[in-house]
């Protein structure tokens, strides 16, 4: 019987072919995960580019088929759902599964021998014997090893990954980039525009235009019932026959909205109009907005701004305290019903007087004859969120011939919103009579 044995070399090569063939199946693995990976990445672009894309259309264009269609509310809320919350979220979920994925070299092995079809299954049936060692003759082994690295050419590692797949979504996803991107190009203020509206659905964002509405003033007001409110904006954009409209309605919804055209001003793009302008005035809180362009085109209509109407702020004075000079041995009085001042000289006045709104600072005013300006007394006594207040005027002066006549009033300032000084009703009368000679 012959018997034999393997060289050393045999062993030592069979486990070199080995090794190498397990770095190419290993390496082909991850380019098989990556390339799964890019195939993800790209679906994702060509889908929310596309759908970005849609968004423009639908958002720029839809005017086309109803004046006022745009993406609306529930359009933006569906975008911005599927946009910046669905799709990134599968996005990270499949690229973590397709990094977690683990690829069998095996699976590696069969892409290989699927696009070299010369080799047979070299690879593969070595990749399967080899966990078979001890079923199998050496000397097969060290055939089969020899054999599948010689087919393991770089081209035929190259040819054992399909980019095909990888390509064709790659290239489609770069196309749809490019035409968003020219879209863009060609109309990039409503862009900017539908992509802030799809962002932050819940704001209140104009539908996009070309024509841009900015610097409206006074934006939302208080105004005093009876006030007429002017309004106005700089709108640029225009073609020169467009218009623009000044909308108003009743903020409690009683009313449907009017409007007035705004008139430019000349040589600026500030337009202006006046609310309540030949009626009896701001009668209650109303809502006013701005449209400008022409109806049967693209229009740009601003936010909606608020009227708050309130009472015309007004004092009301509630007394008036004398408080005589030792002199003439008086006792103090208080007066609630005849407001005109009549005392002699060194009388101690305290007023007090209420107004109708909360009040932060509150003065008296003597107007004298022949004085331009008139002498100012702040009120004391003004608590926080107070509509009443004191003021403390004492008169000393030399002793007089004659008597002195002047008038006085009182204005406030009220927080937080108006700060305008409001003067009483009417001036009133103050006839201040000499104290007596010294030789009396």
């Amino acid at each position: 019987m012959a018997t034999g044995s393997i060289s050393t070399n045999a062993s030592t090569d069979t486990a070199a072919d080995t090794v190498q063939i397990a770095d190419v199946l290993s390496a082909n693995c991850r380019r098989l995960k990556l390339t799964e990976v890019g195939i993800a990445a790209s679906r994702f672009a060509l889908v929310a580019t596309g759908l970005l894309l849609l968004a423009f259309v639908i958002d720029h264009w839809a005017y086309l088929i109803h004046t006022s269609a745009s993406l609306g509310s529930l359009g933006r809320w569906i975008f911005f759902l599927a946009l910046a919350i669905v799709f990134p979220i599968v996005l990270a979920k499949q690229t973590v599964q397709h990094v977690r994925r683990k690829f069998n070299p095996l699976f590696a092995a069969q892409q290989i021998e699927i696009d070299s079809p010369e080799i047979k299954n070299s690879v593969s049936n070595f990749w399967q014997l080899r966990a078979l060692s001890t079923h199998v003759h050496p000397s097969i082994q060290q055939a089969m090893a020899a054999r599948a690295n010689l087919d393991l050419t770089n081209d035929r590692i190259q040819d054992g990954i399909d980019n095909r797949s990888l390509s064709q979504w790659g290239y489609a996803g770069l196309a749809t980039l490019a035409l968003t991107a020219i879209y863009f190009a060609w109309m990039p203020q409503p862009s900017m525009q539908t992509i802030h509206r799809i962002l932050i659905p819940w704001d209140s964002v104009a539908r996009p235009s070309e024509i841009t509405i900015s610097n409206i003033f006074p934006g939302d007001v208080e105004a005093q019932y009876g006030d007429a409110l002017q309004v106005t904006a700089e709108v640029d954009g225009l073609d020169d026959d467009e218009p623009v409209r000044l909308f108003y309605r009743a903020a409690n919804g009683s009313s449907t909205g009017q409007h007035i055209l705004m008139t430019p001003r000349a040589g600026t793009s500030i337009f202006a109009a006046t609310i309540a302008d030949n009626e009896p005035g701001i009668q209650q809180s109303m809502q006013y907005w701005i449209v400008a362009g022409e109806p049967t085109k693209r229009t740009a209509q601003s936010n909606i701004f608020q009227i708050t109407a309130v009472a015309t702020p007004h004092i009301q004075i509630q007394s008036i305290q004398y408080t005589y000079p030792a002199y003439t041995q008086l006792p103090p009085t208080i007066v609630t019903d005849r407001f005109n001042i009549d005392a002699v000289e060194g009388t101690e006045l305290t007023i007090k007087a209420e107004s109708n709104q909360v009040i932060e600072t509150a003065s008296l005013y003597l107007f004298r004859p022949n004085t331009a300006e008139p002498t100012k007394r702040t009120a004391t006594q003004i608590q926080n969120n107070s509509r009443s207040f004191h003021i403390l005027k004492s008169y000393f002066q030399p002793p007089r011939v004659k008597p002195r006549r002047s008038q006085f009033a009182m204005a406030f300032e009220s927080k937080p919103t108006l700060h305008r000084k409001l003067p009483l009703n009417r001036p009133l009368l103050m006839n201040l009579k000499p104290a007596p000679s010294s030789s009396h």
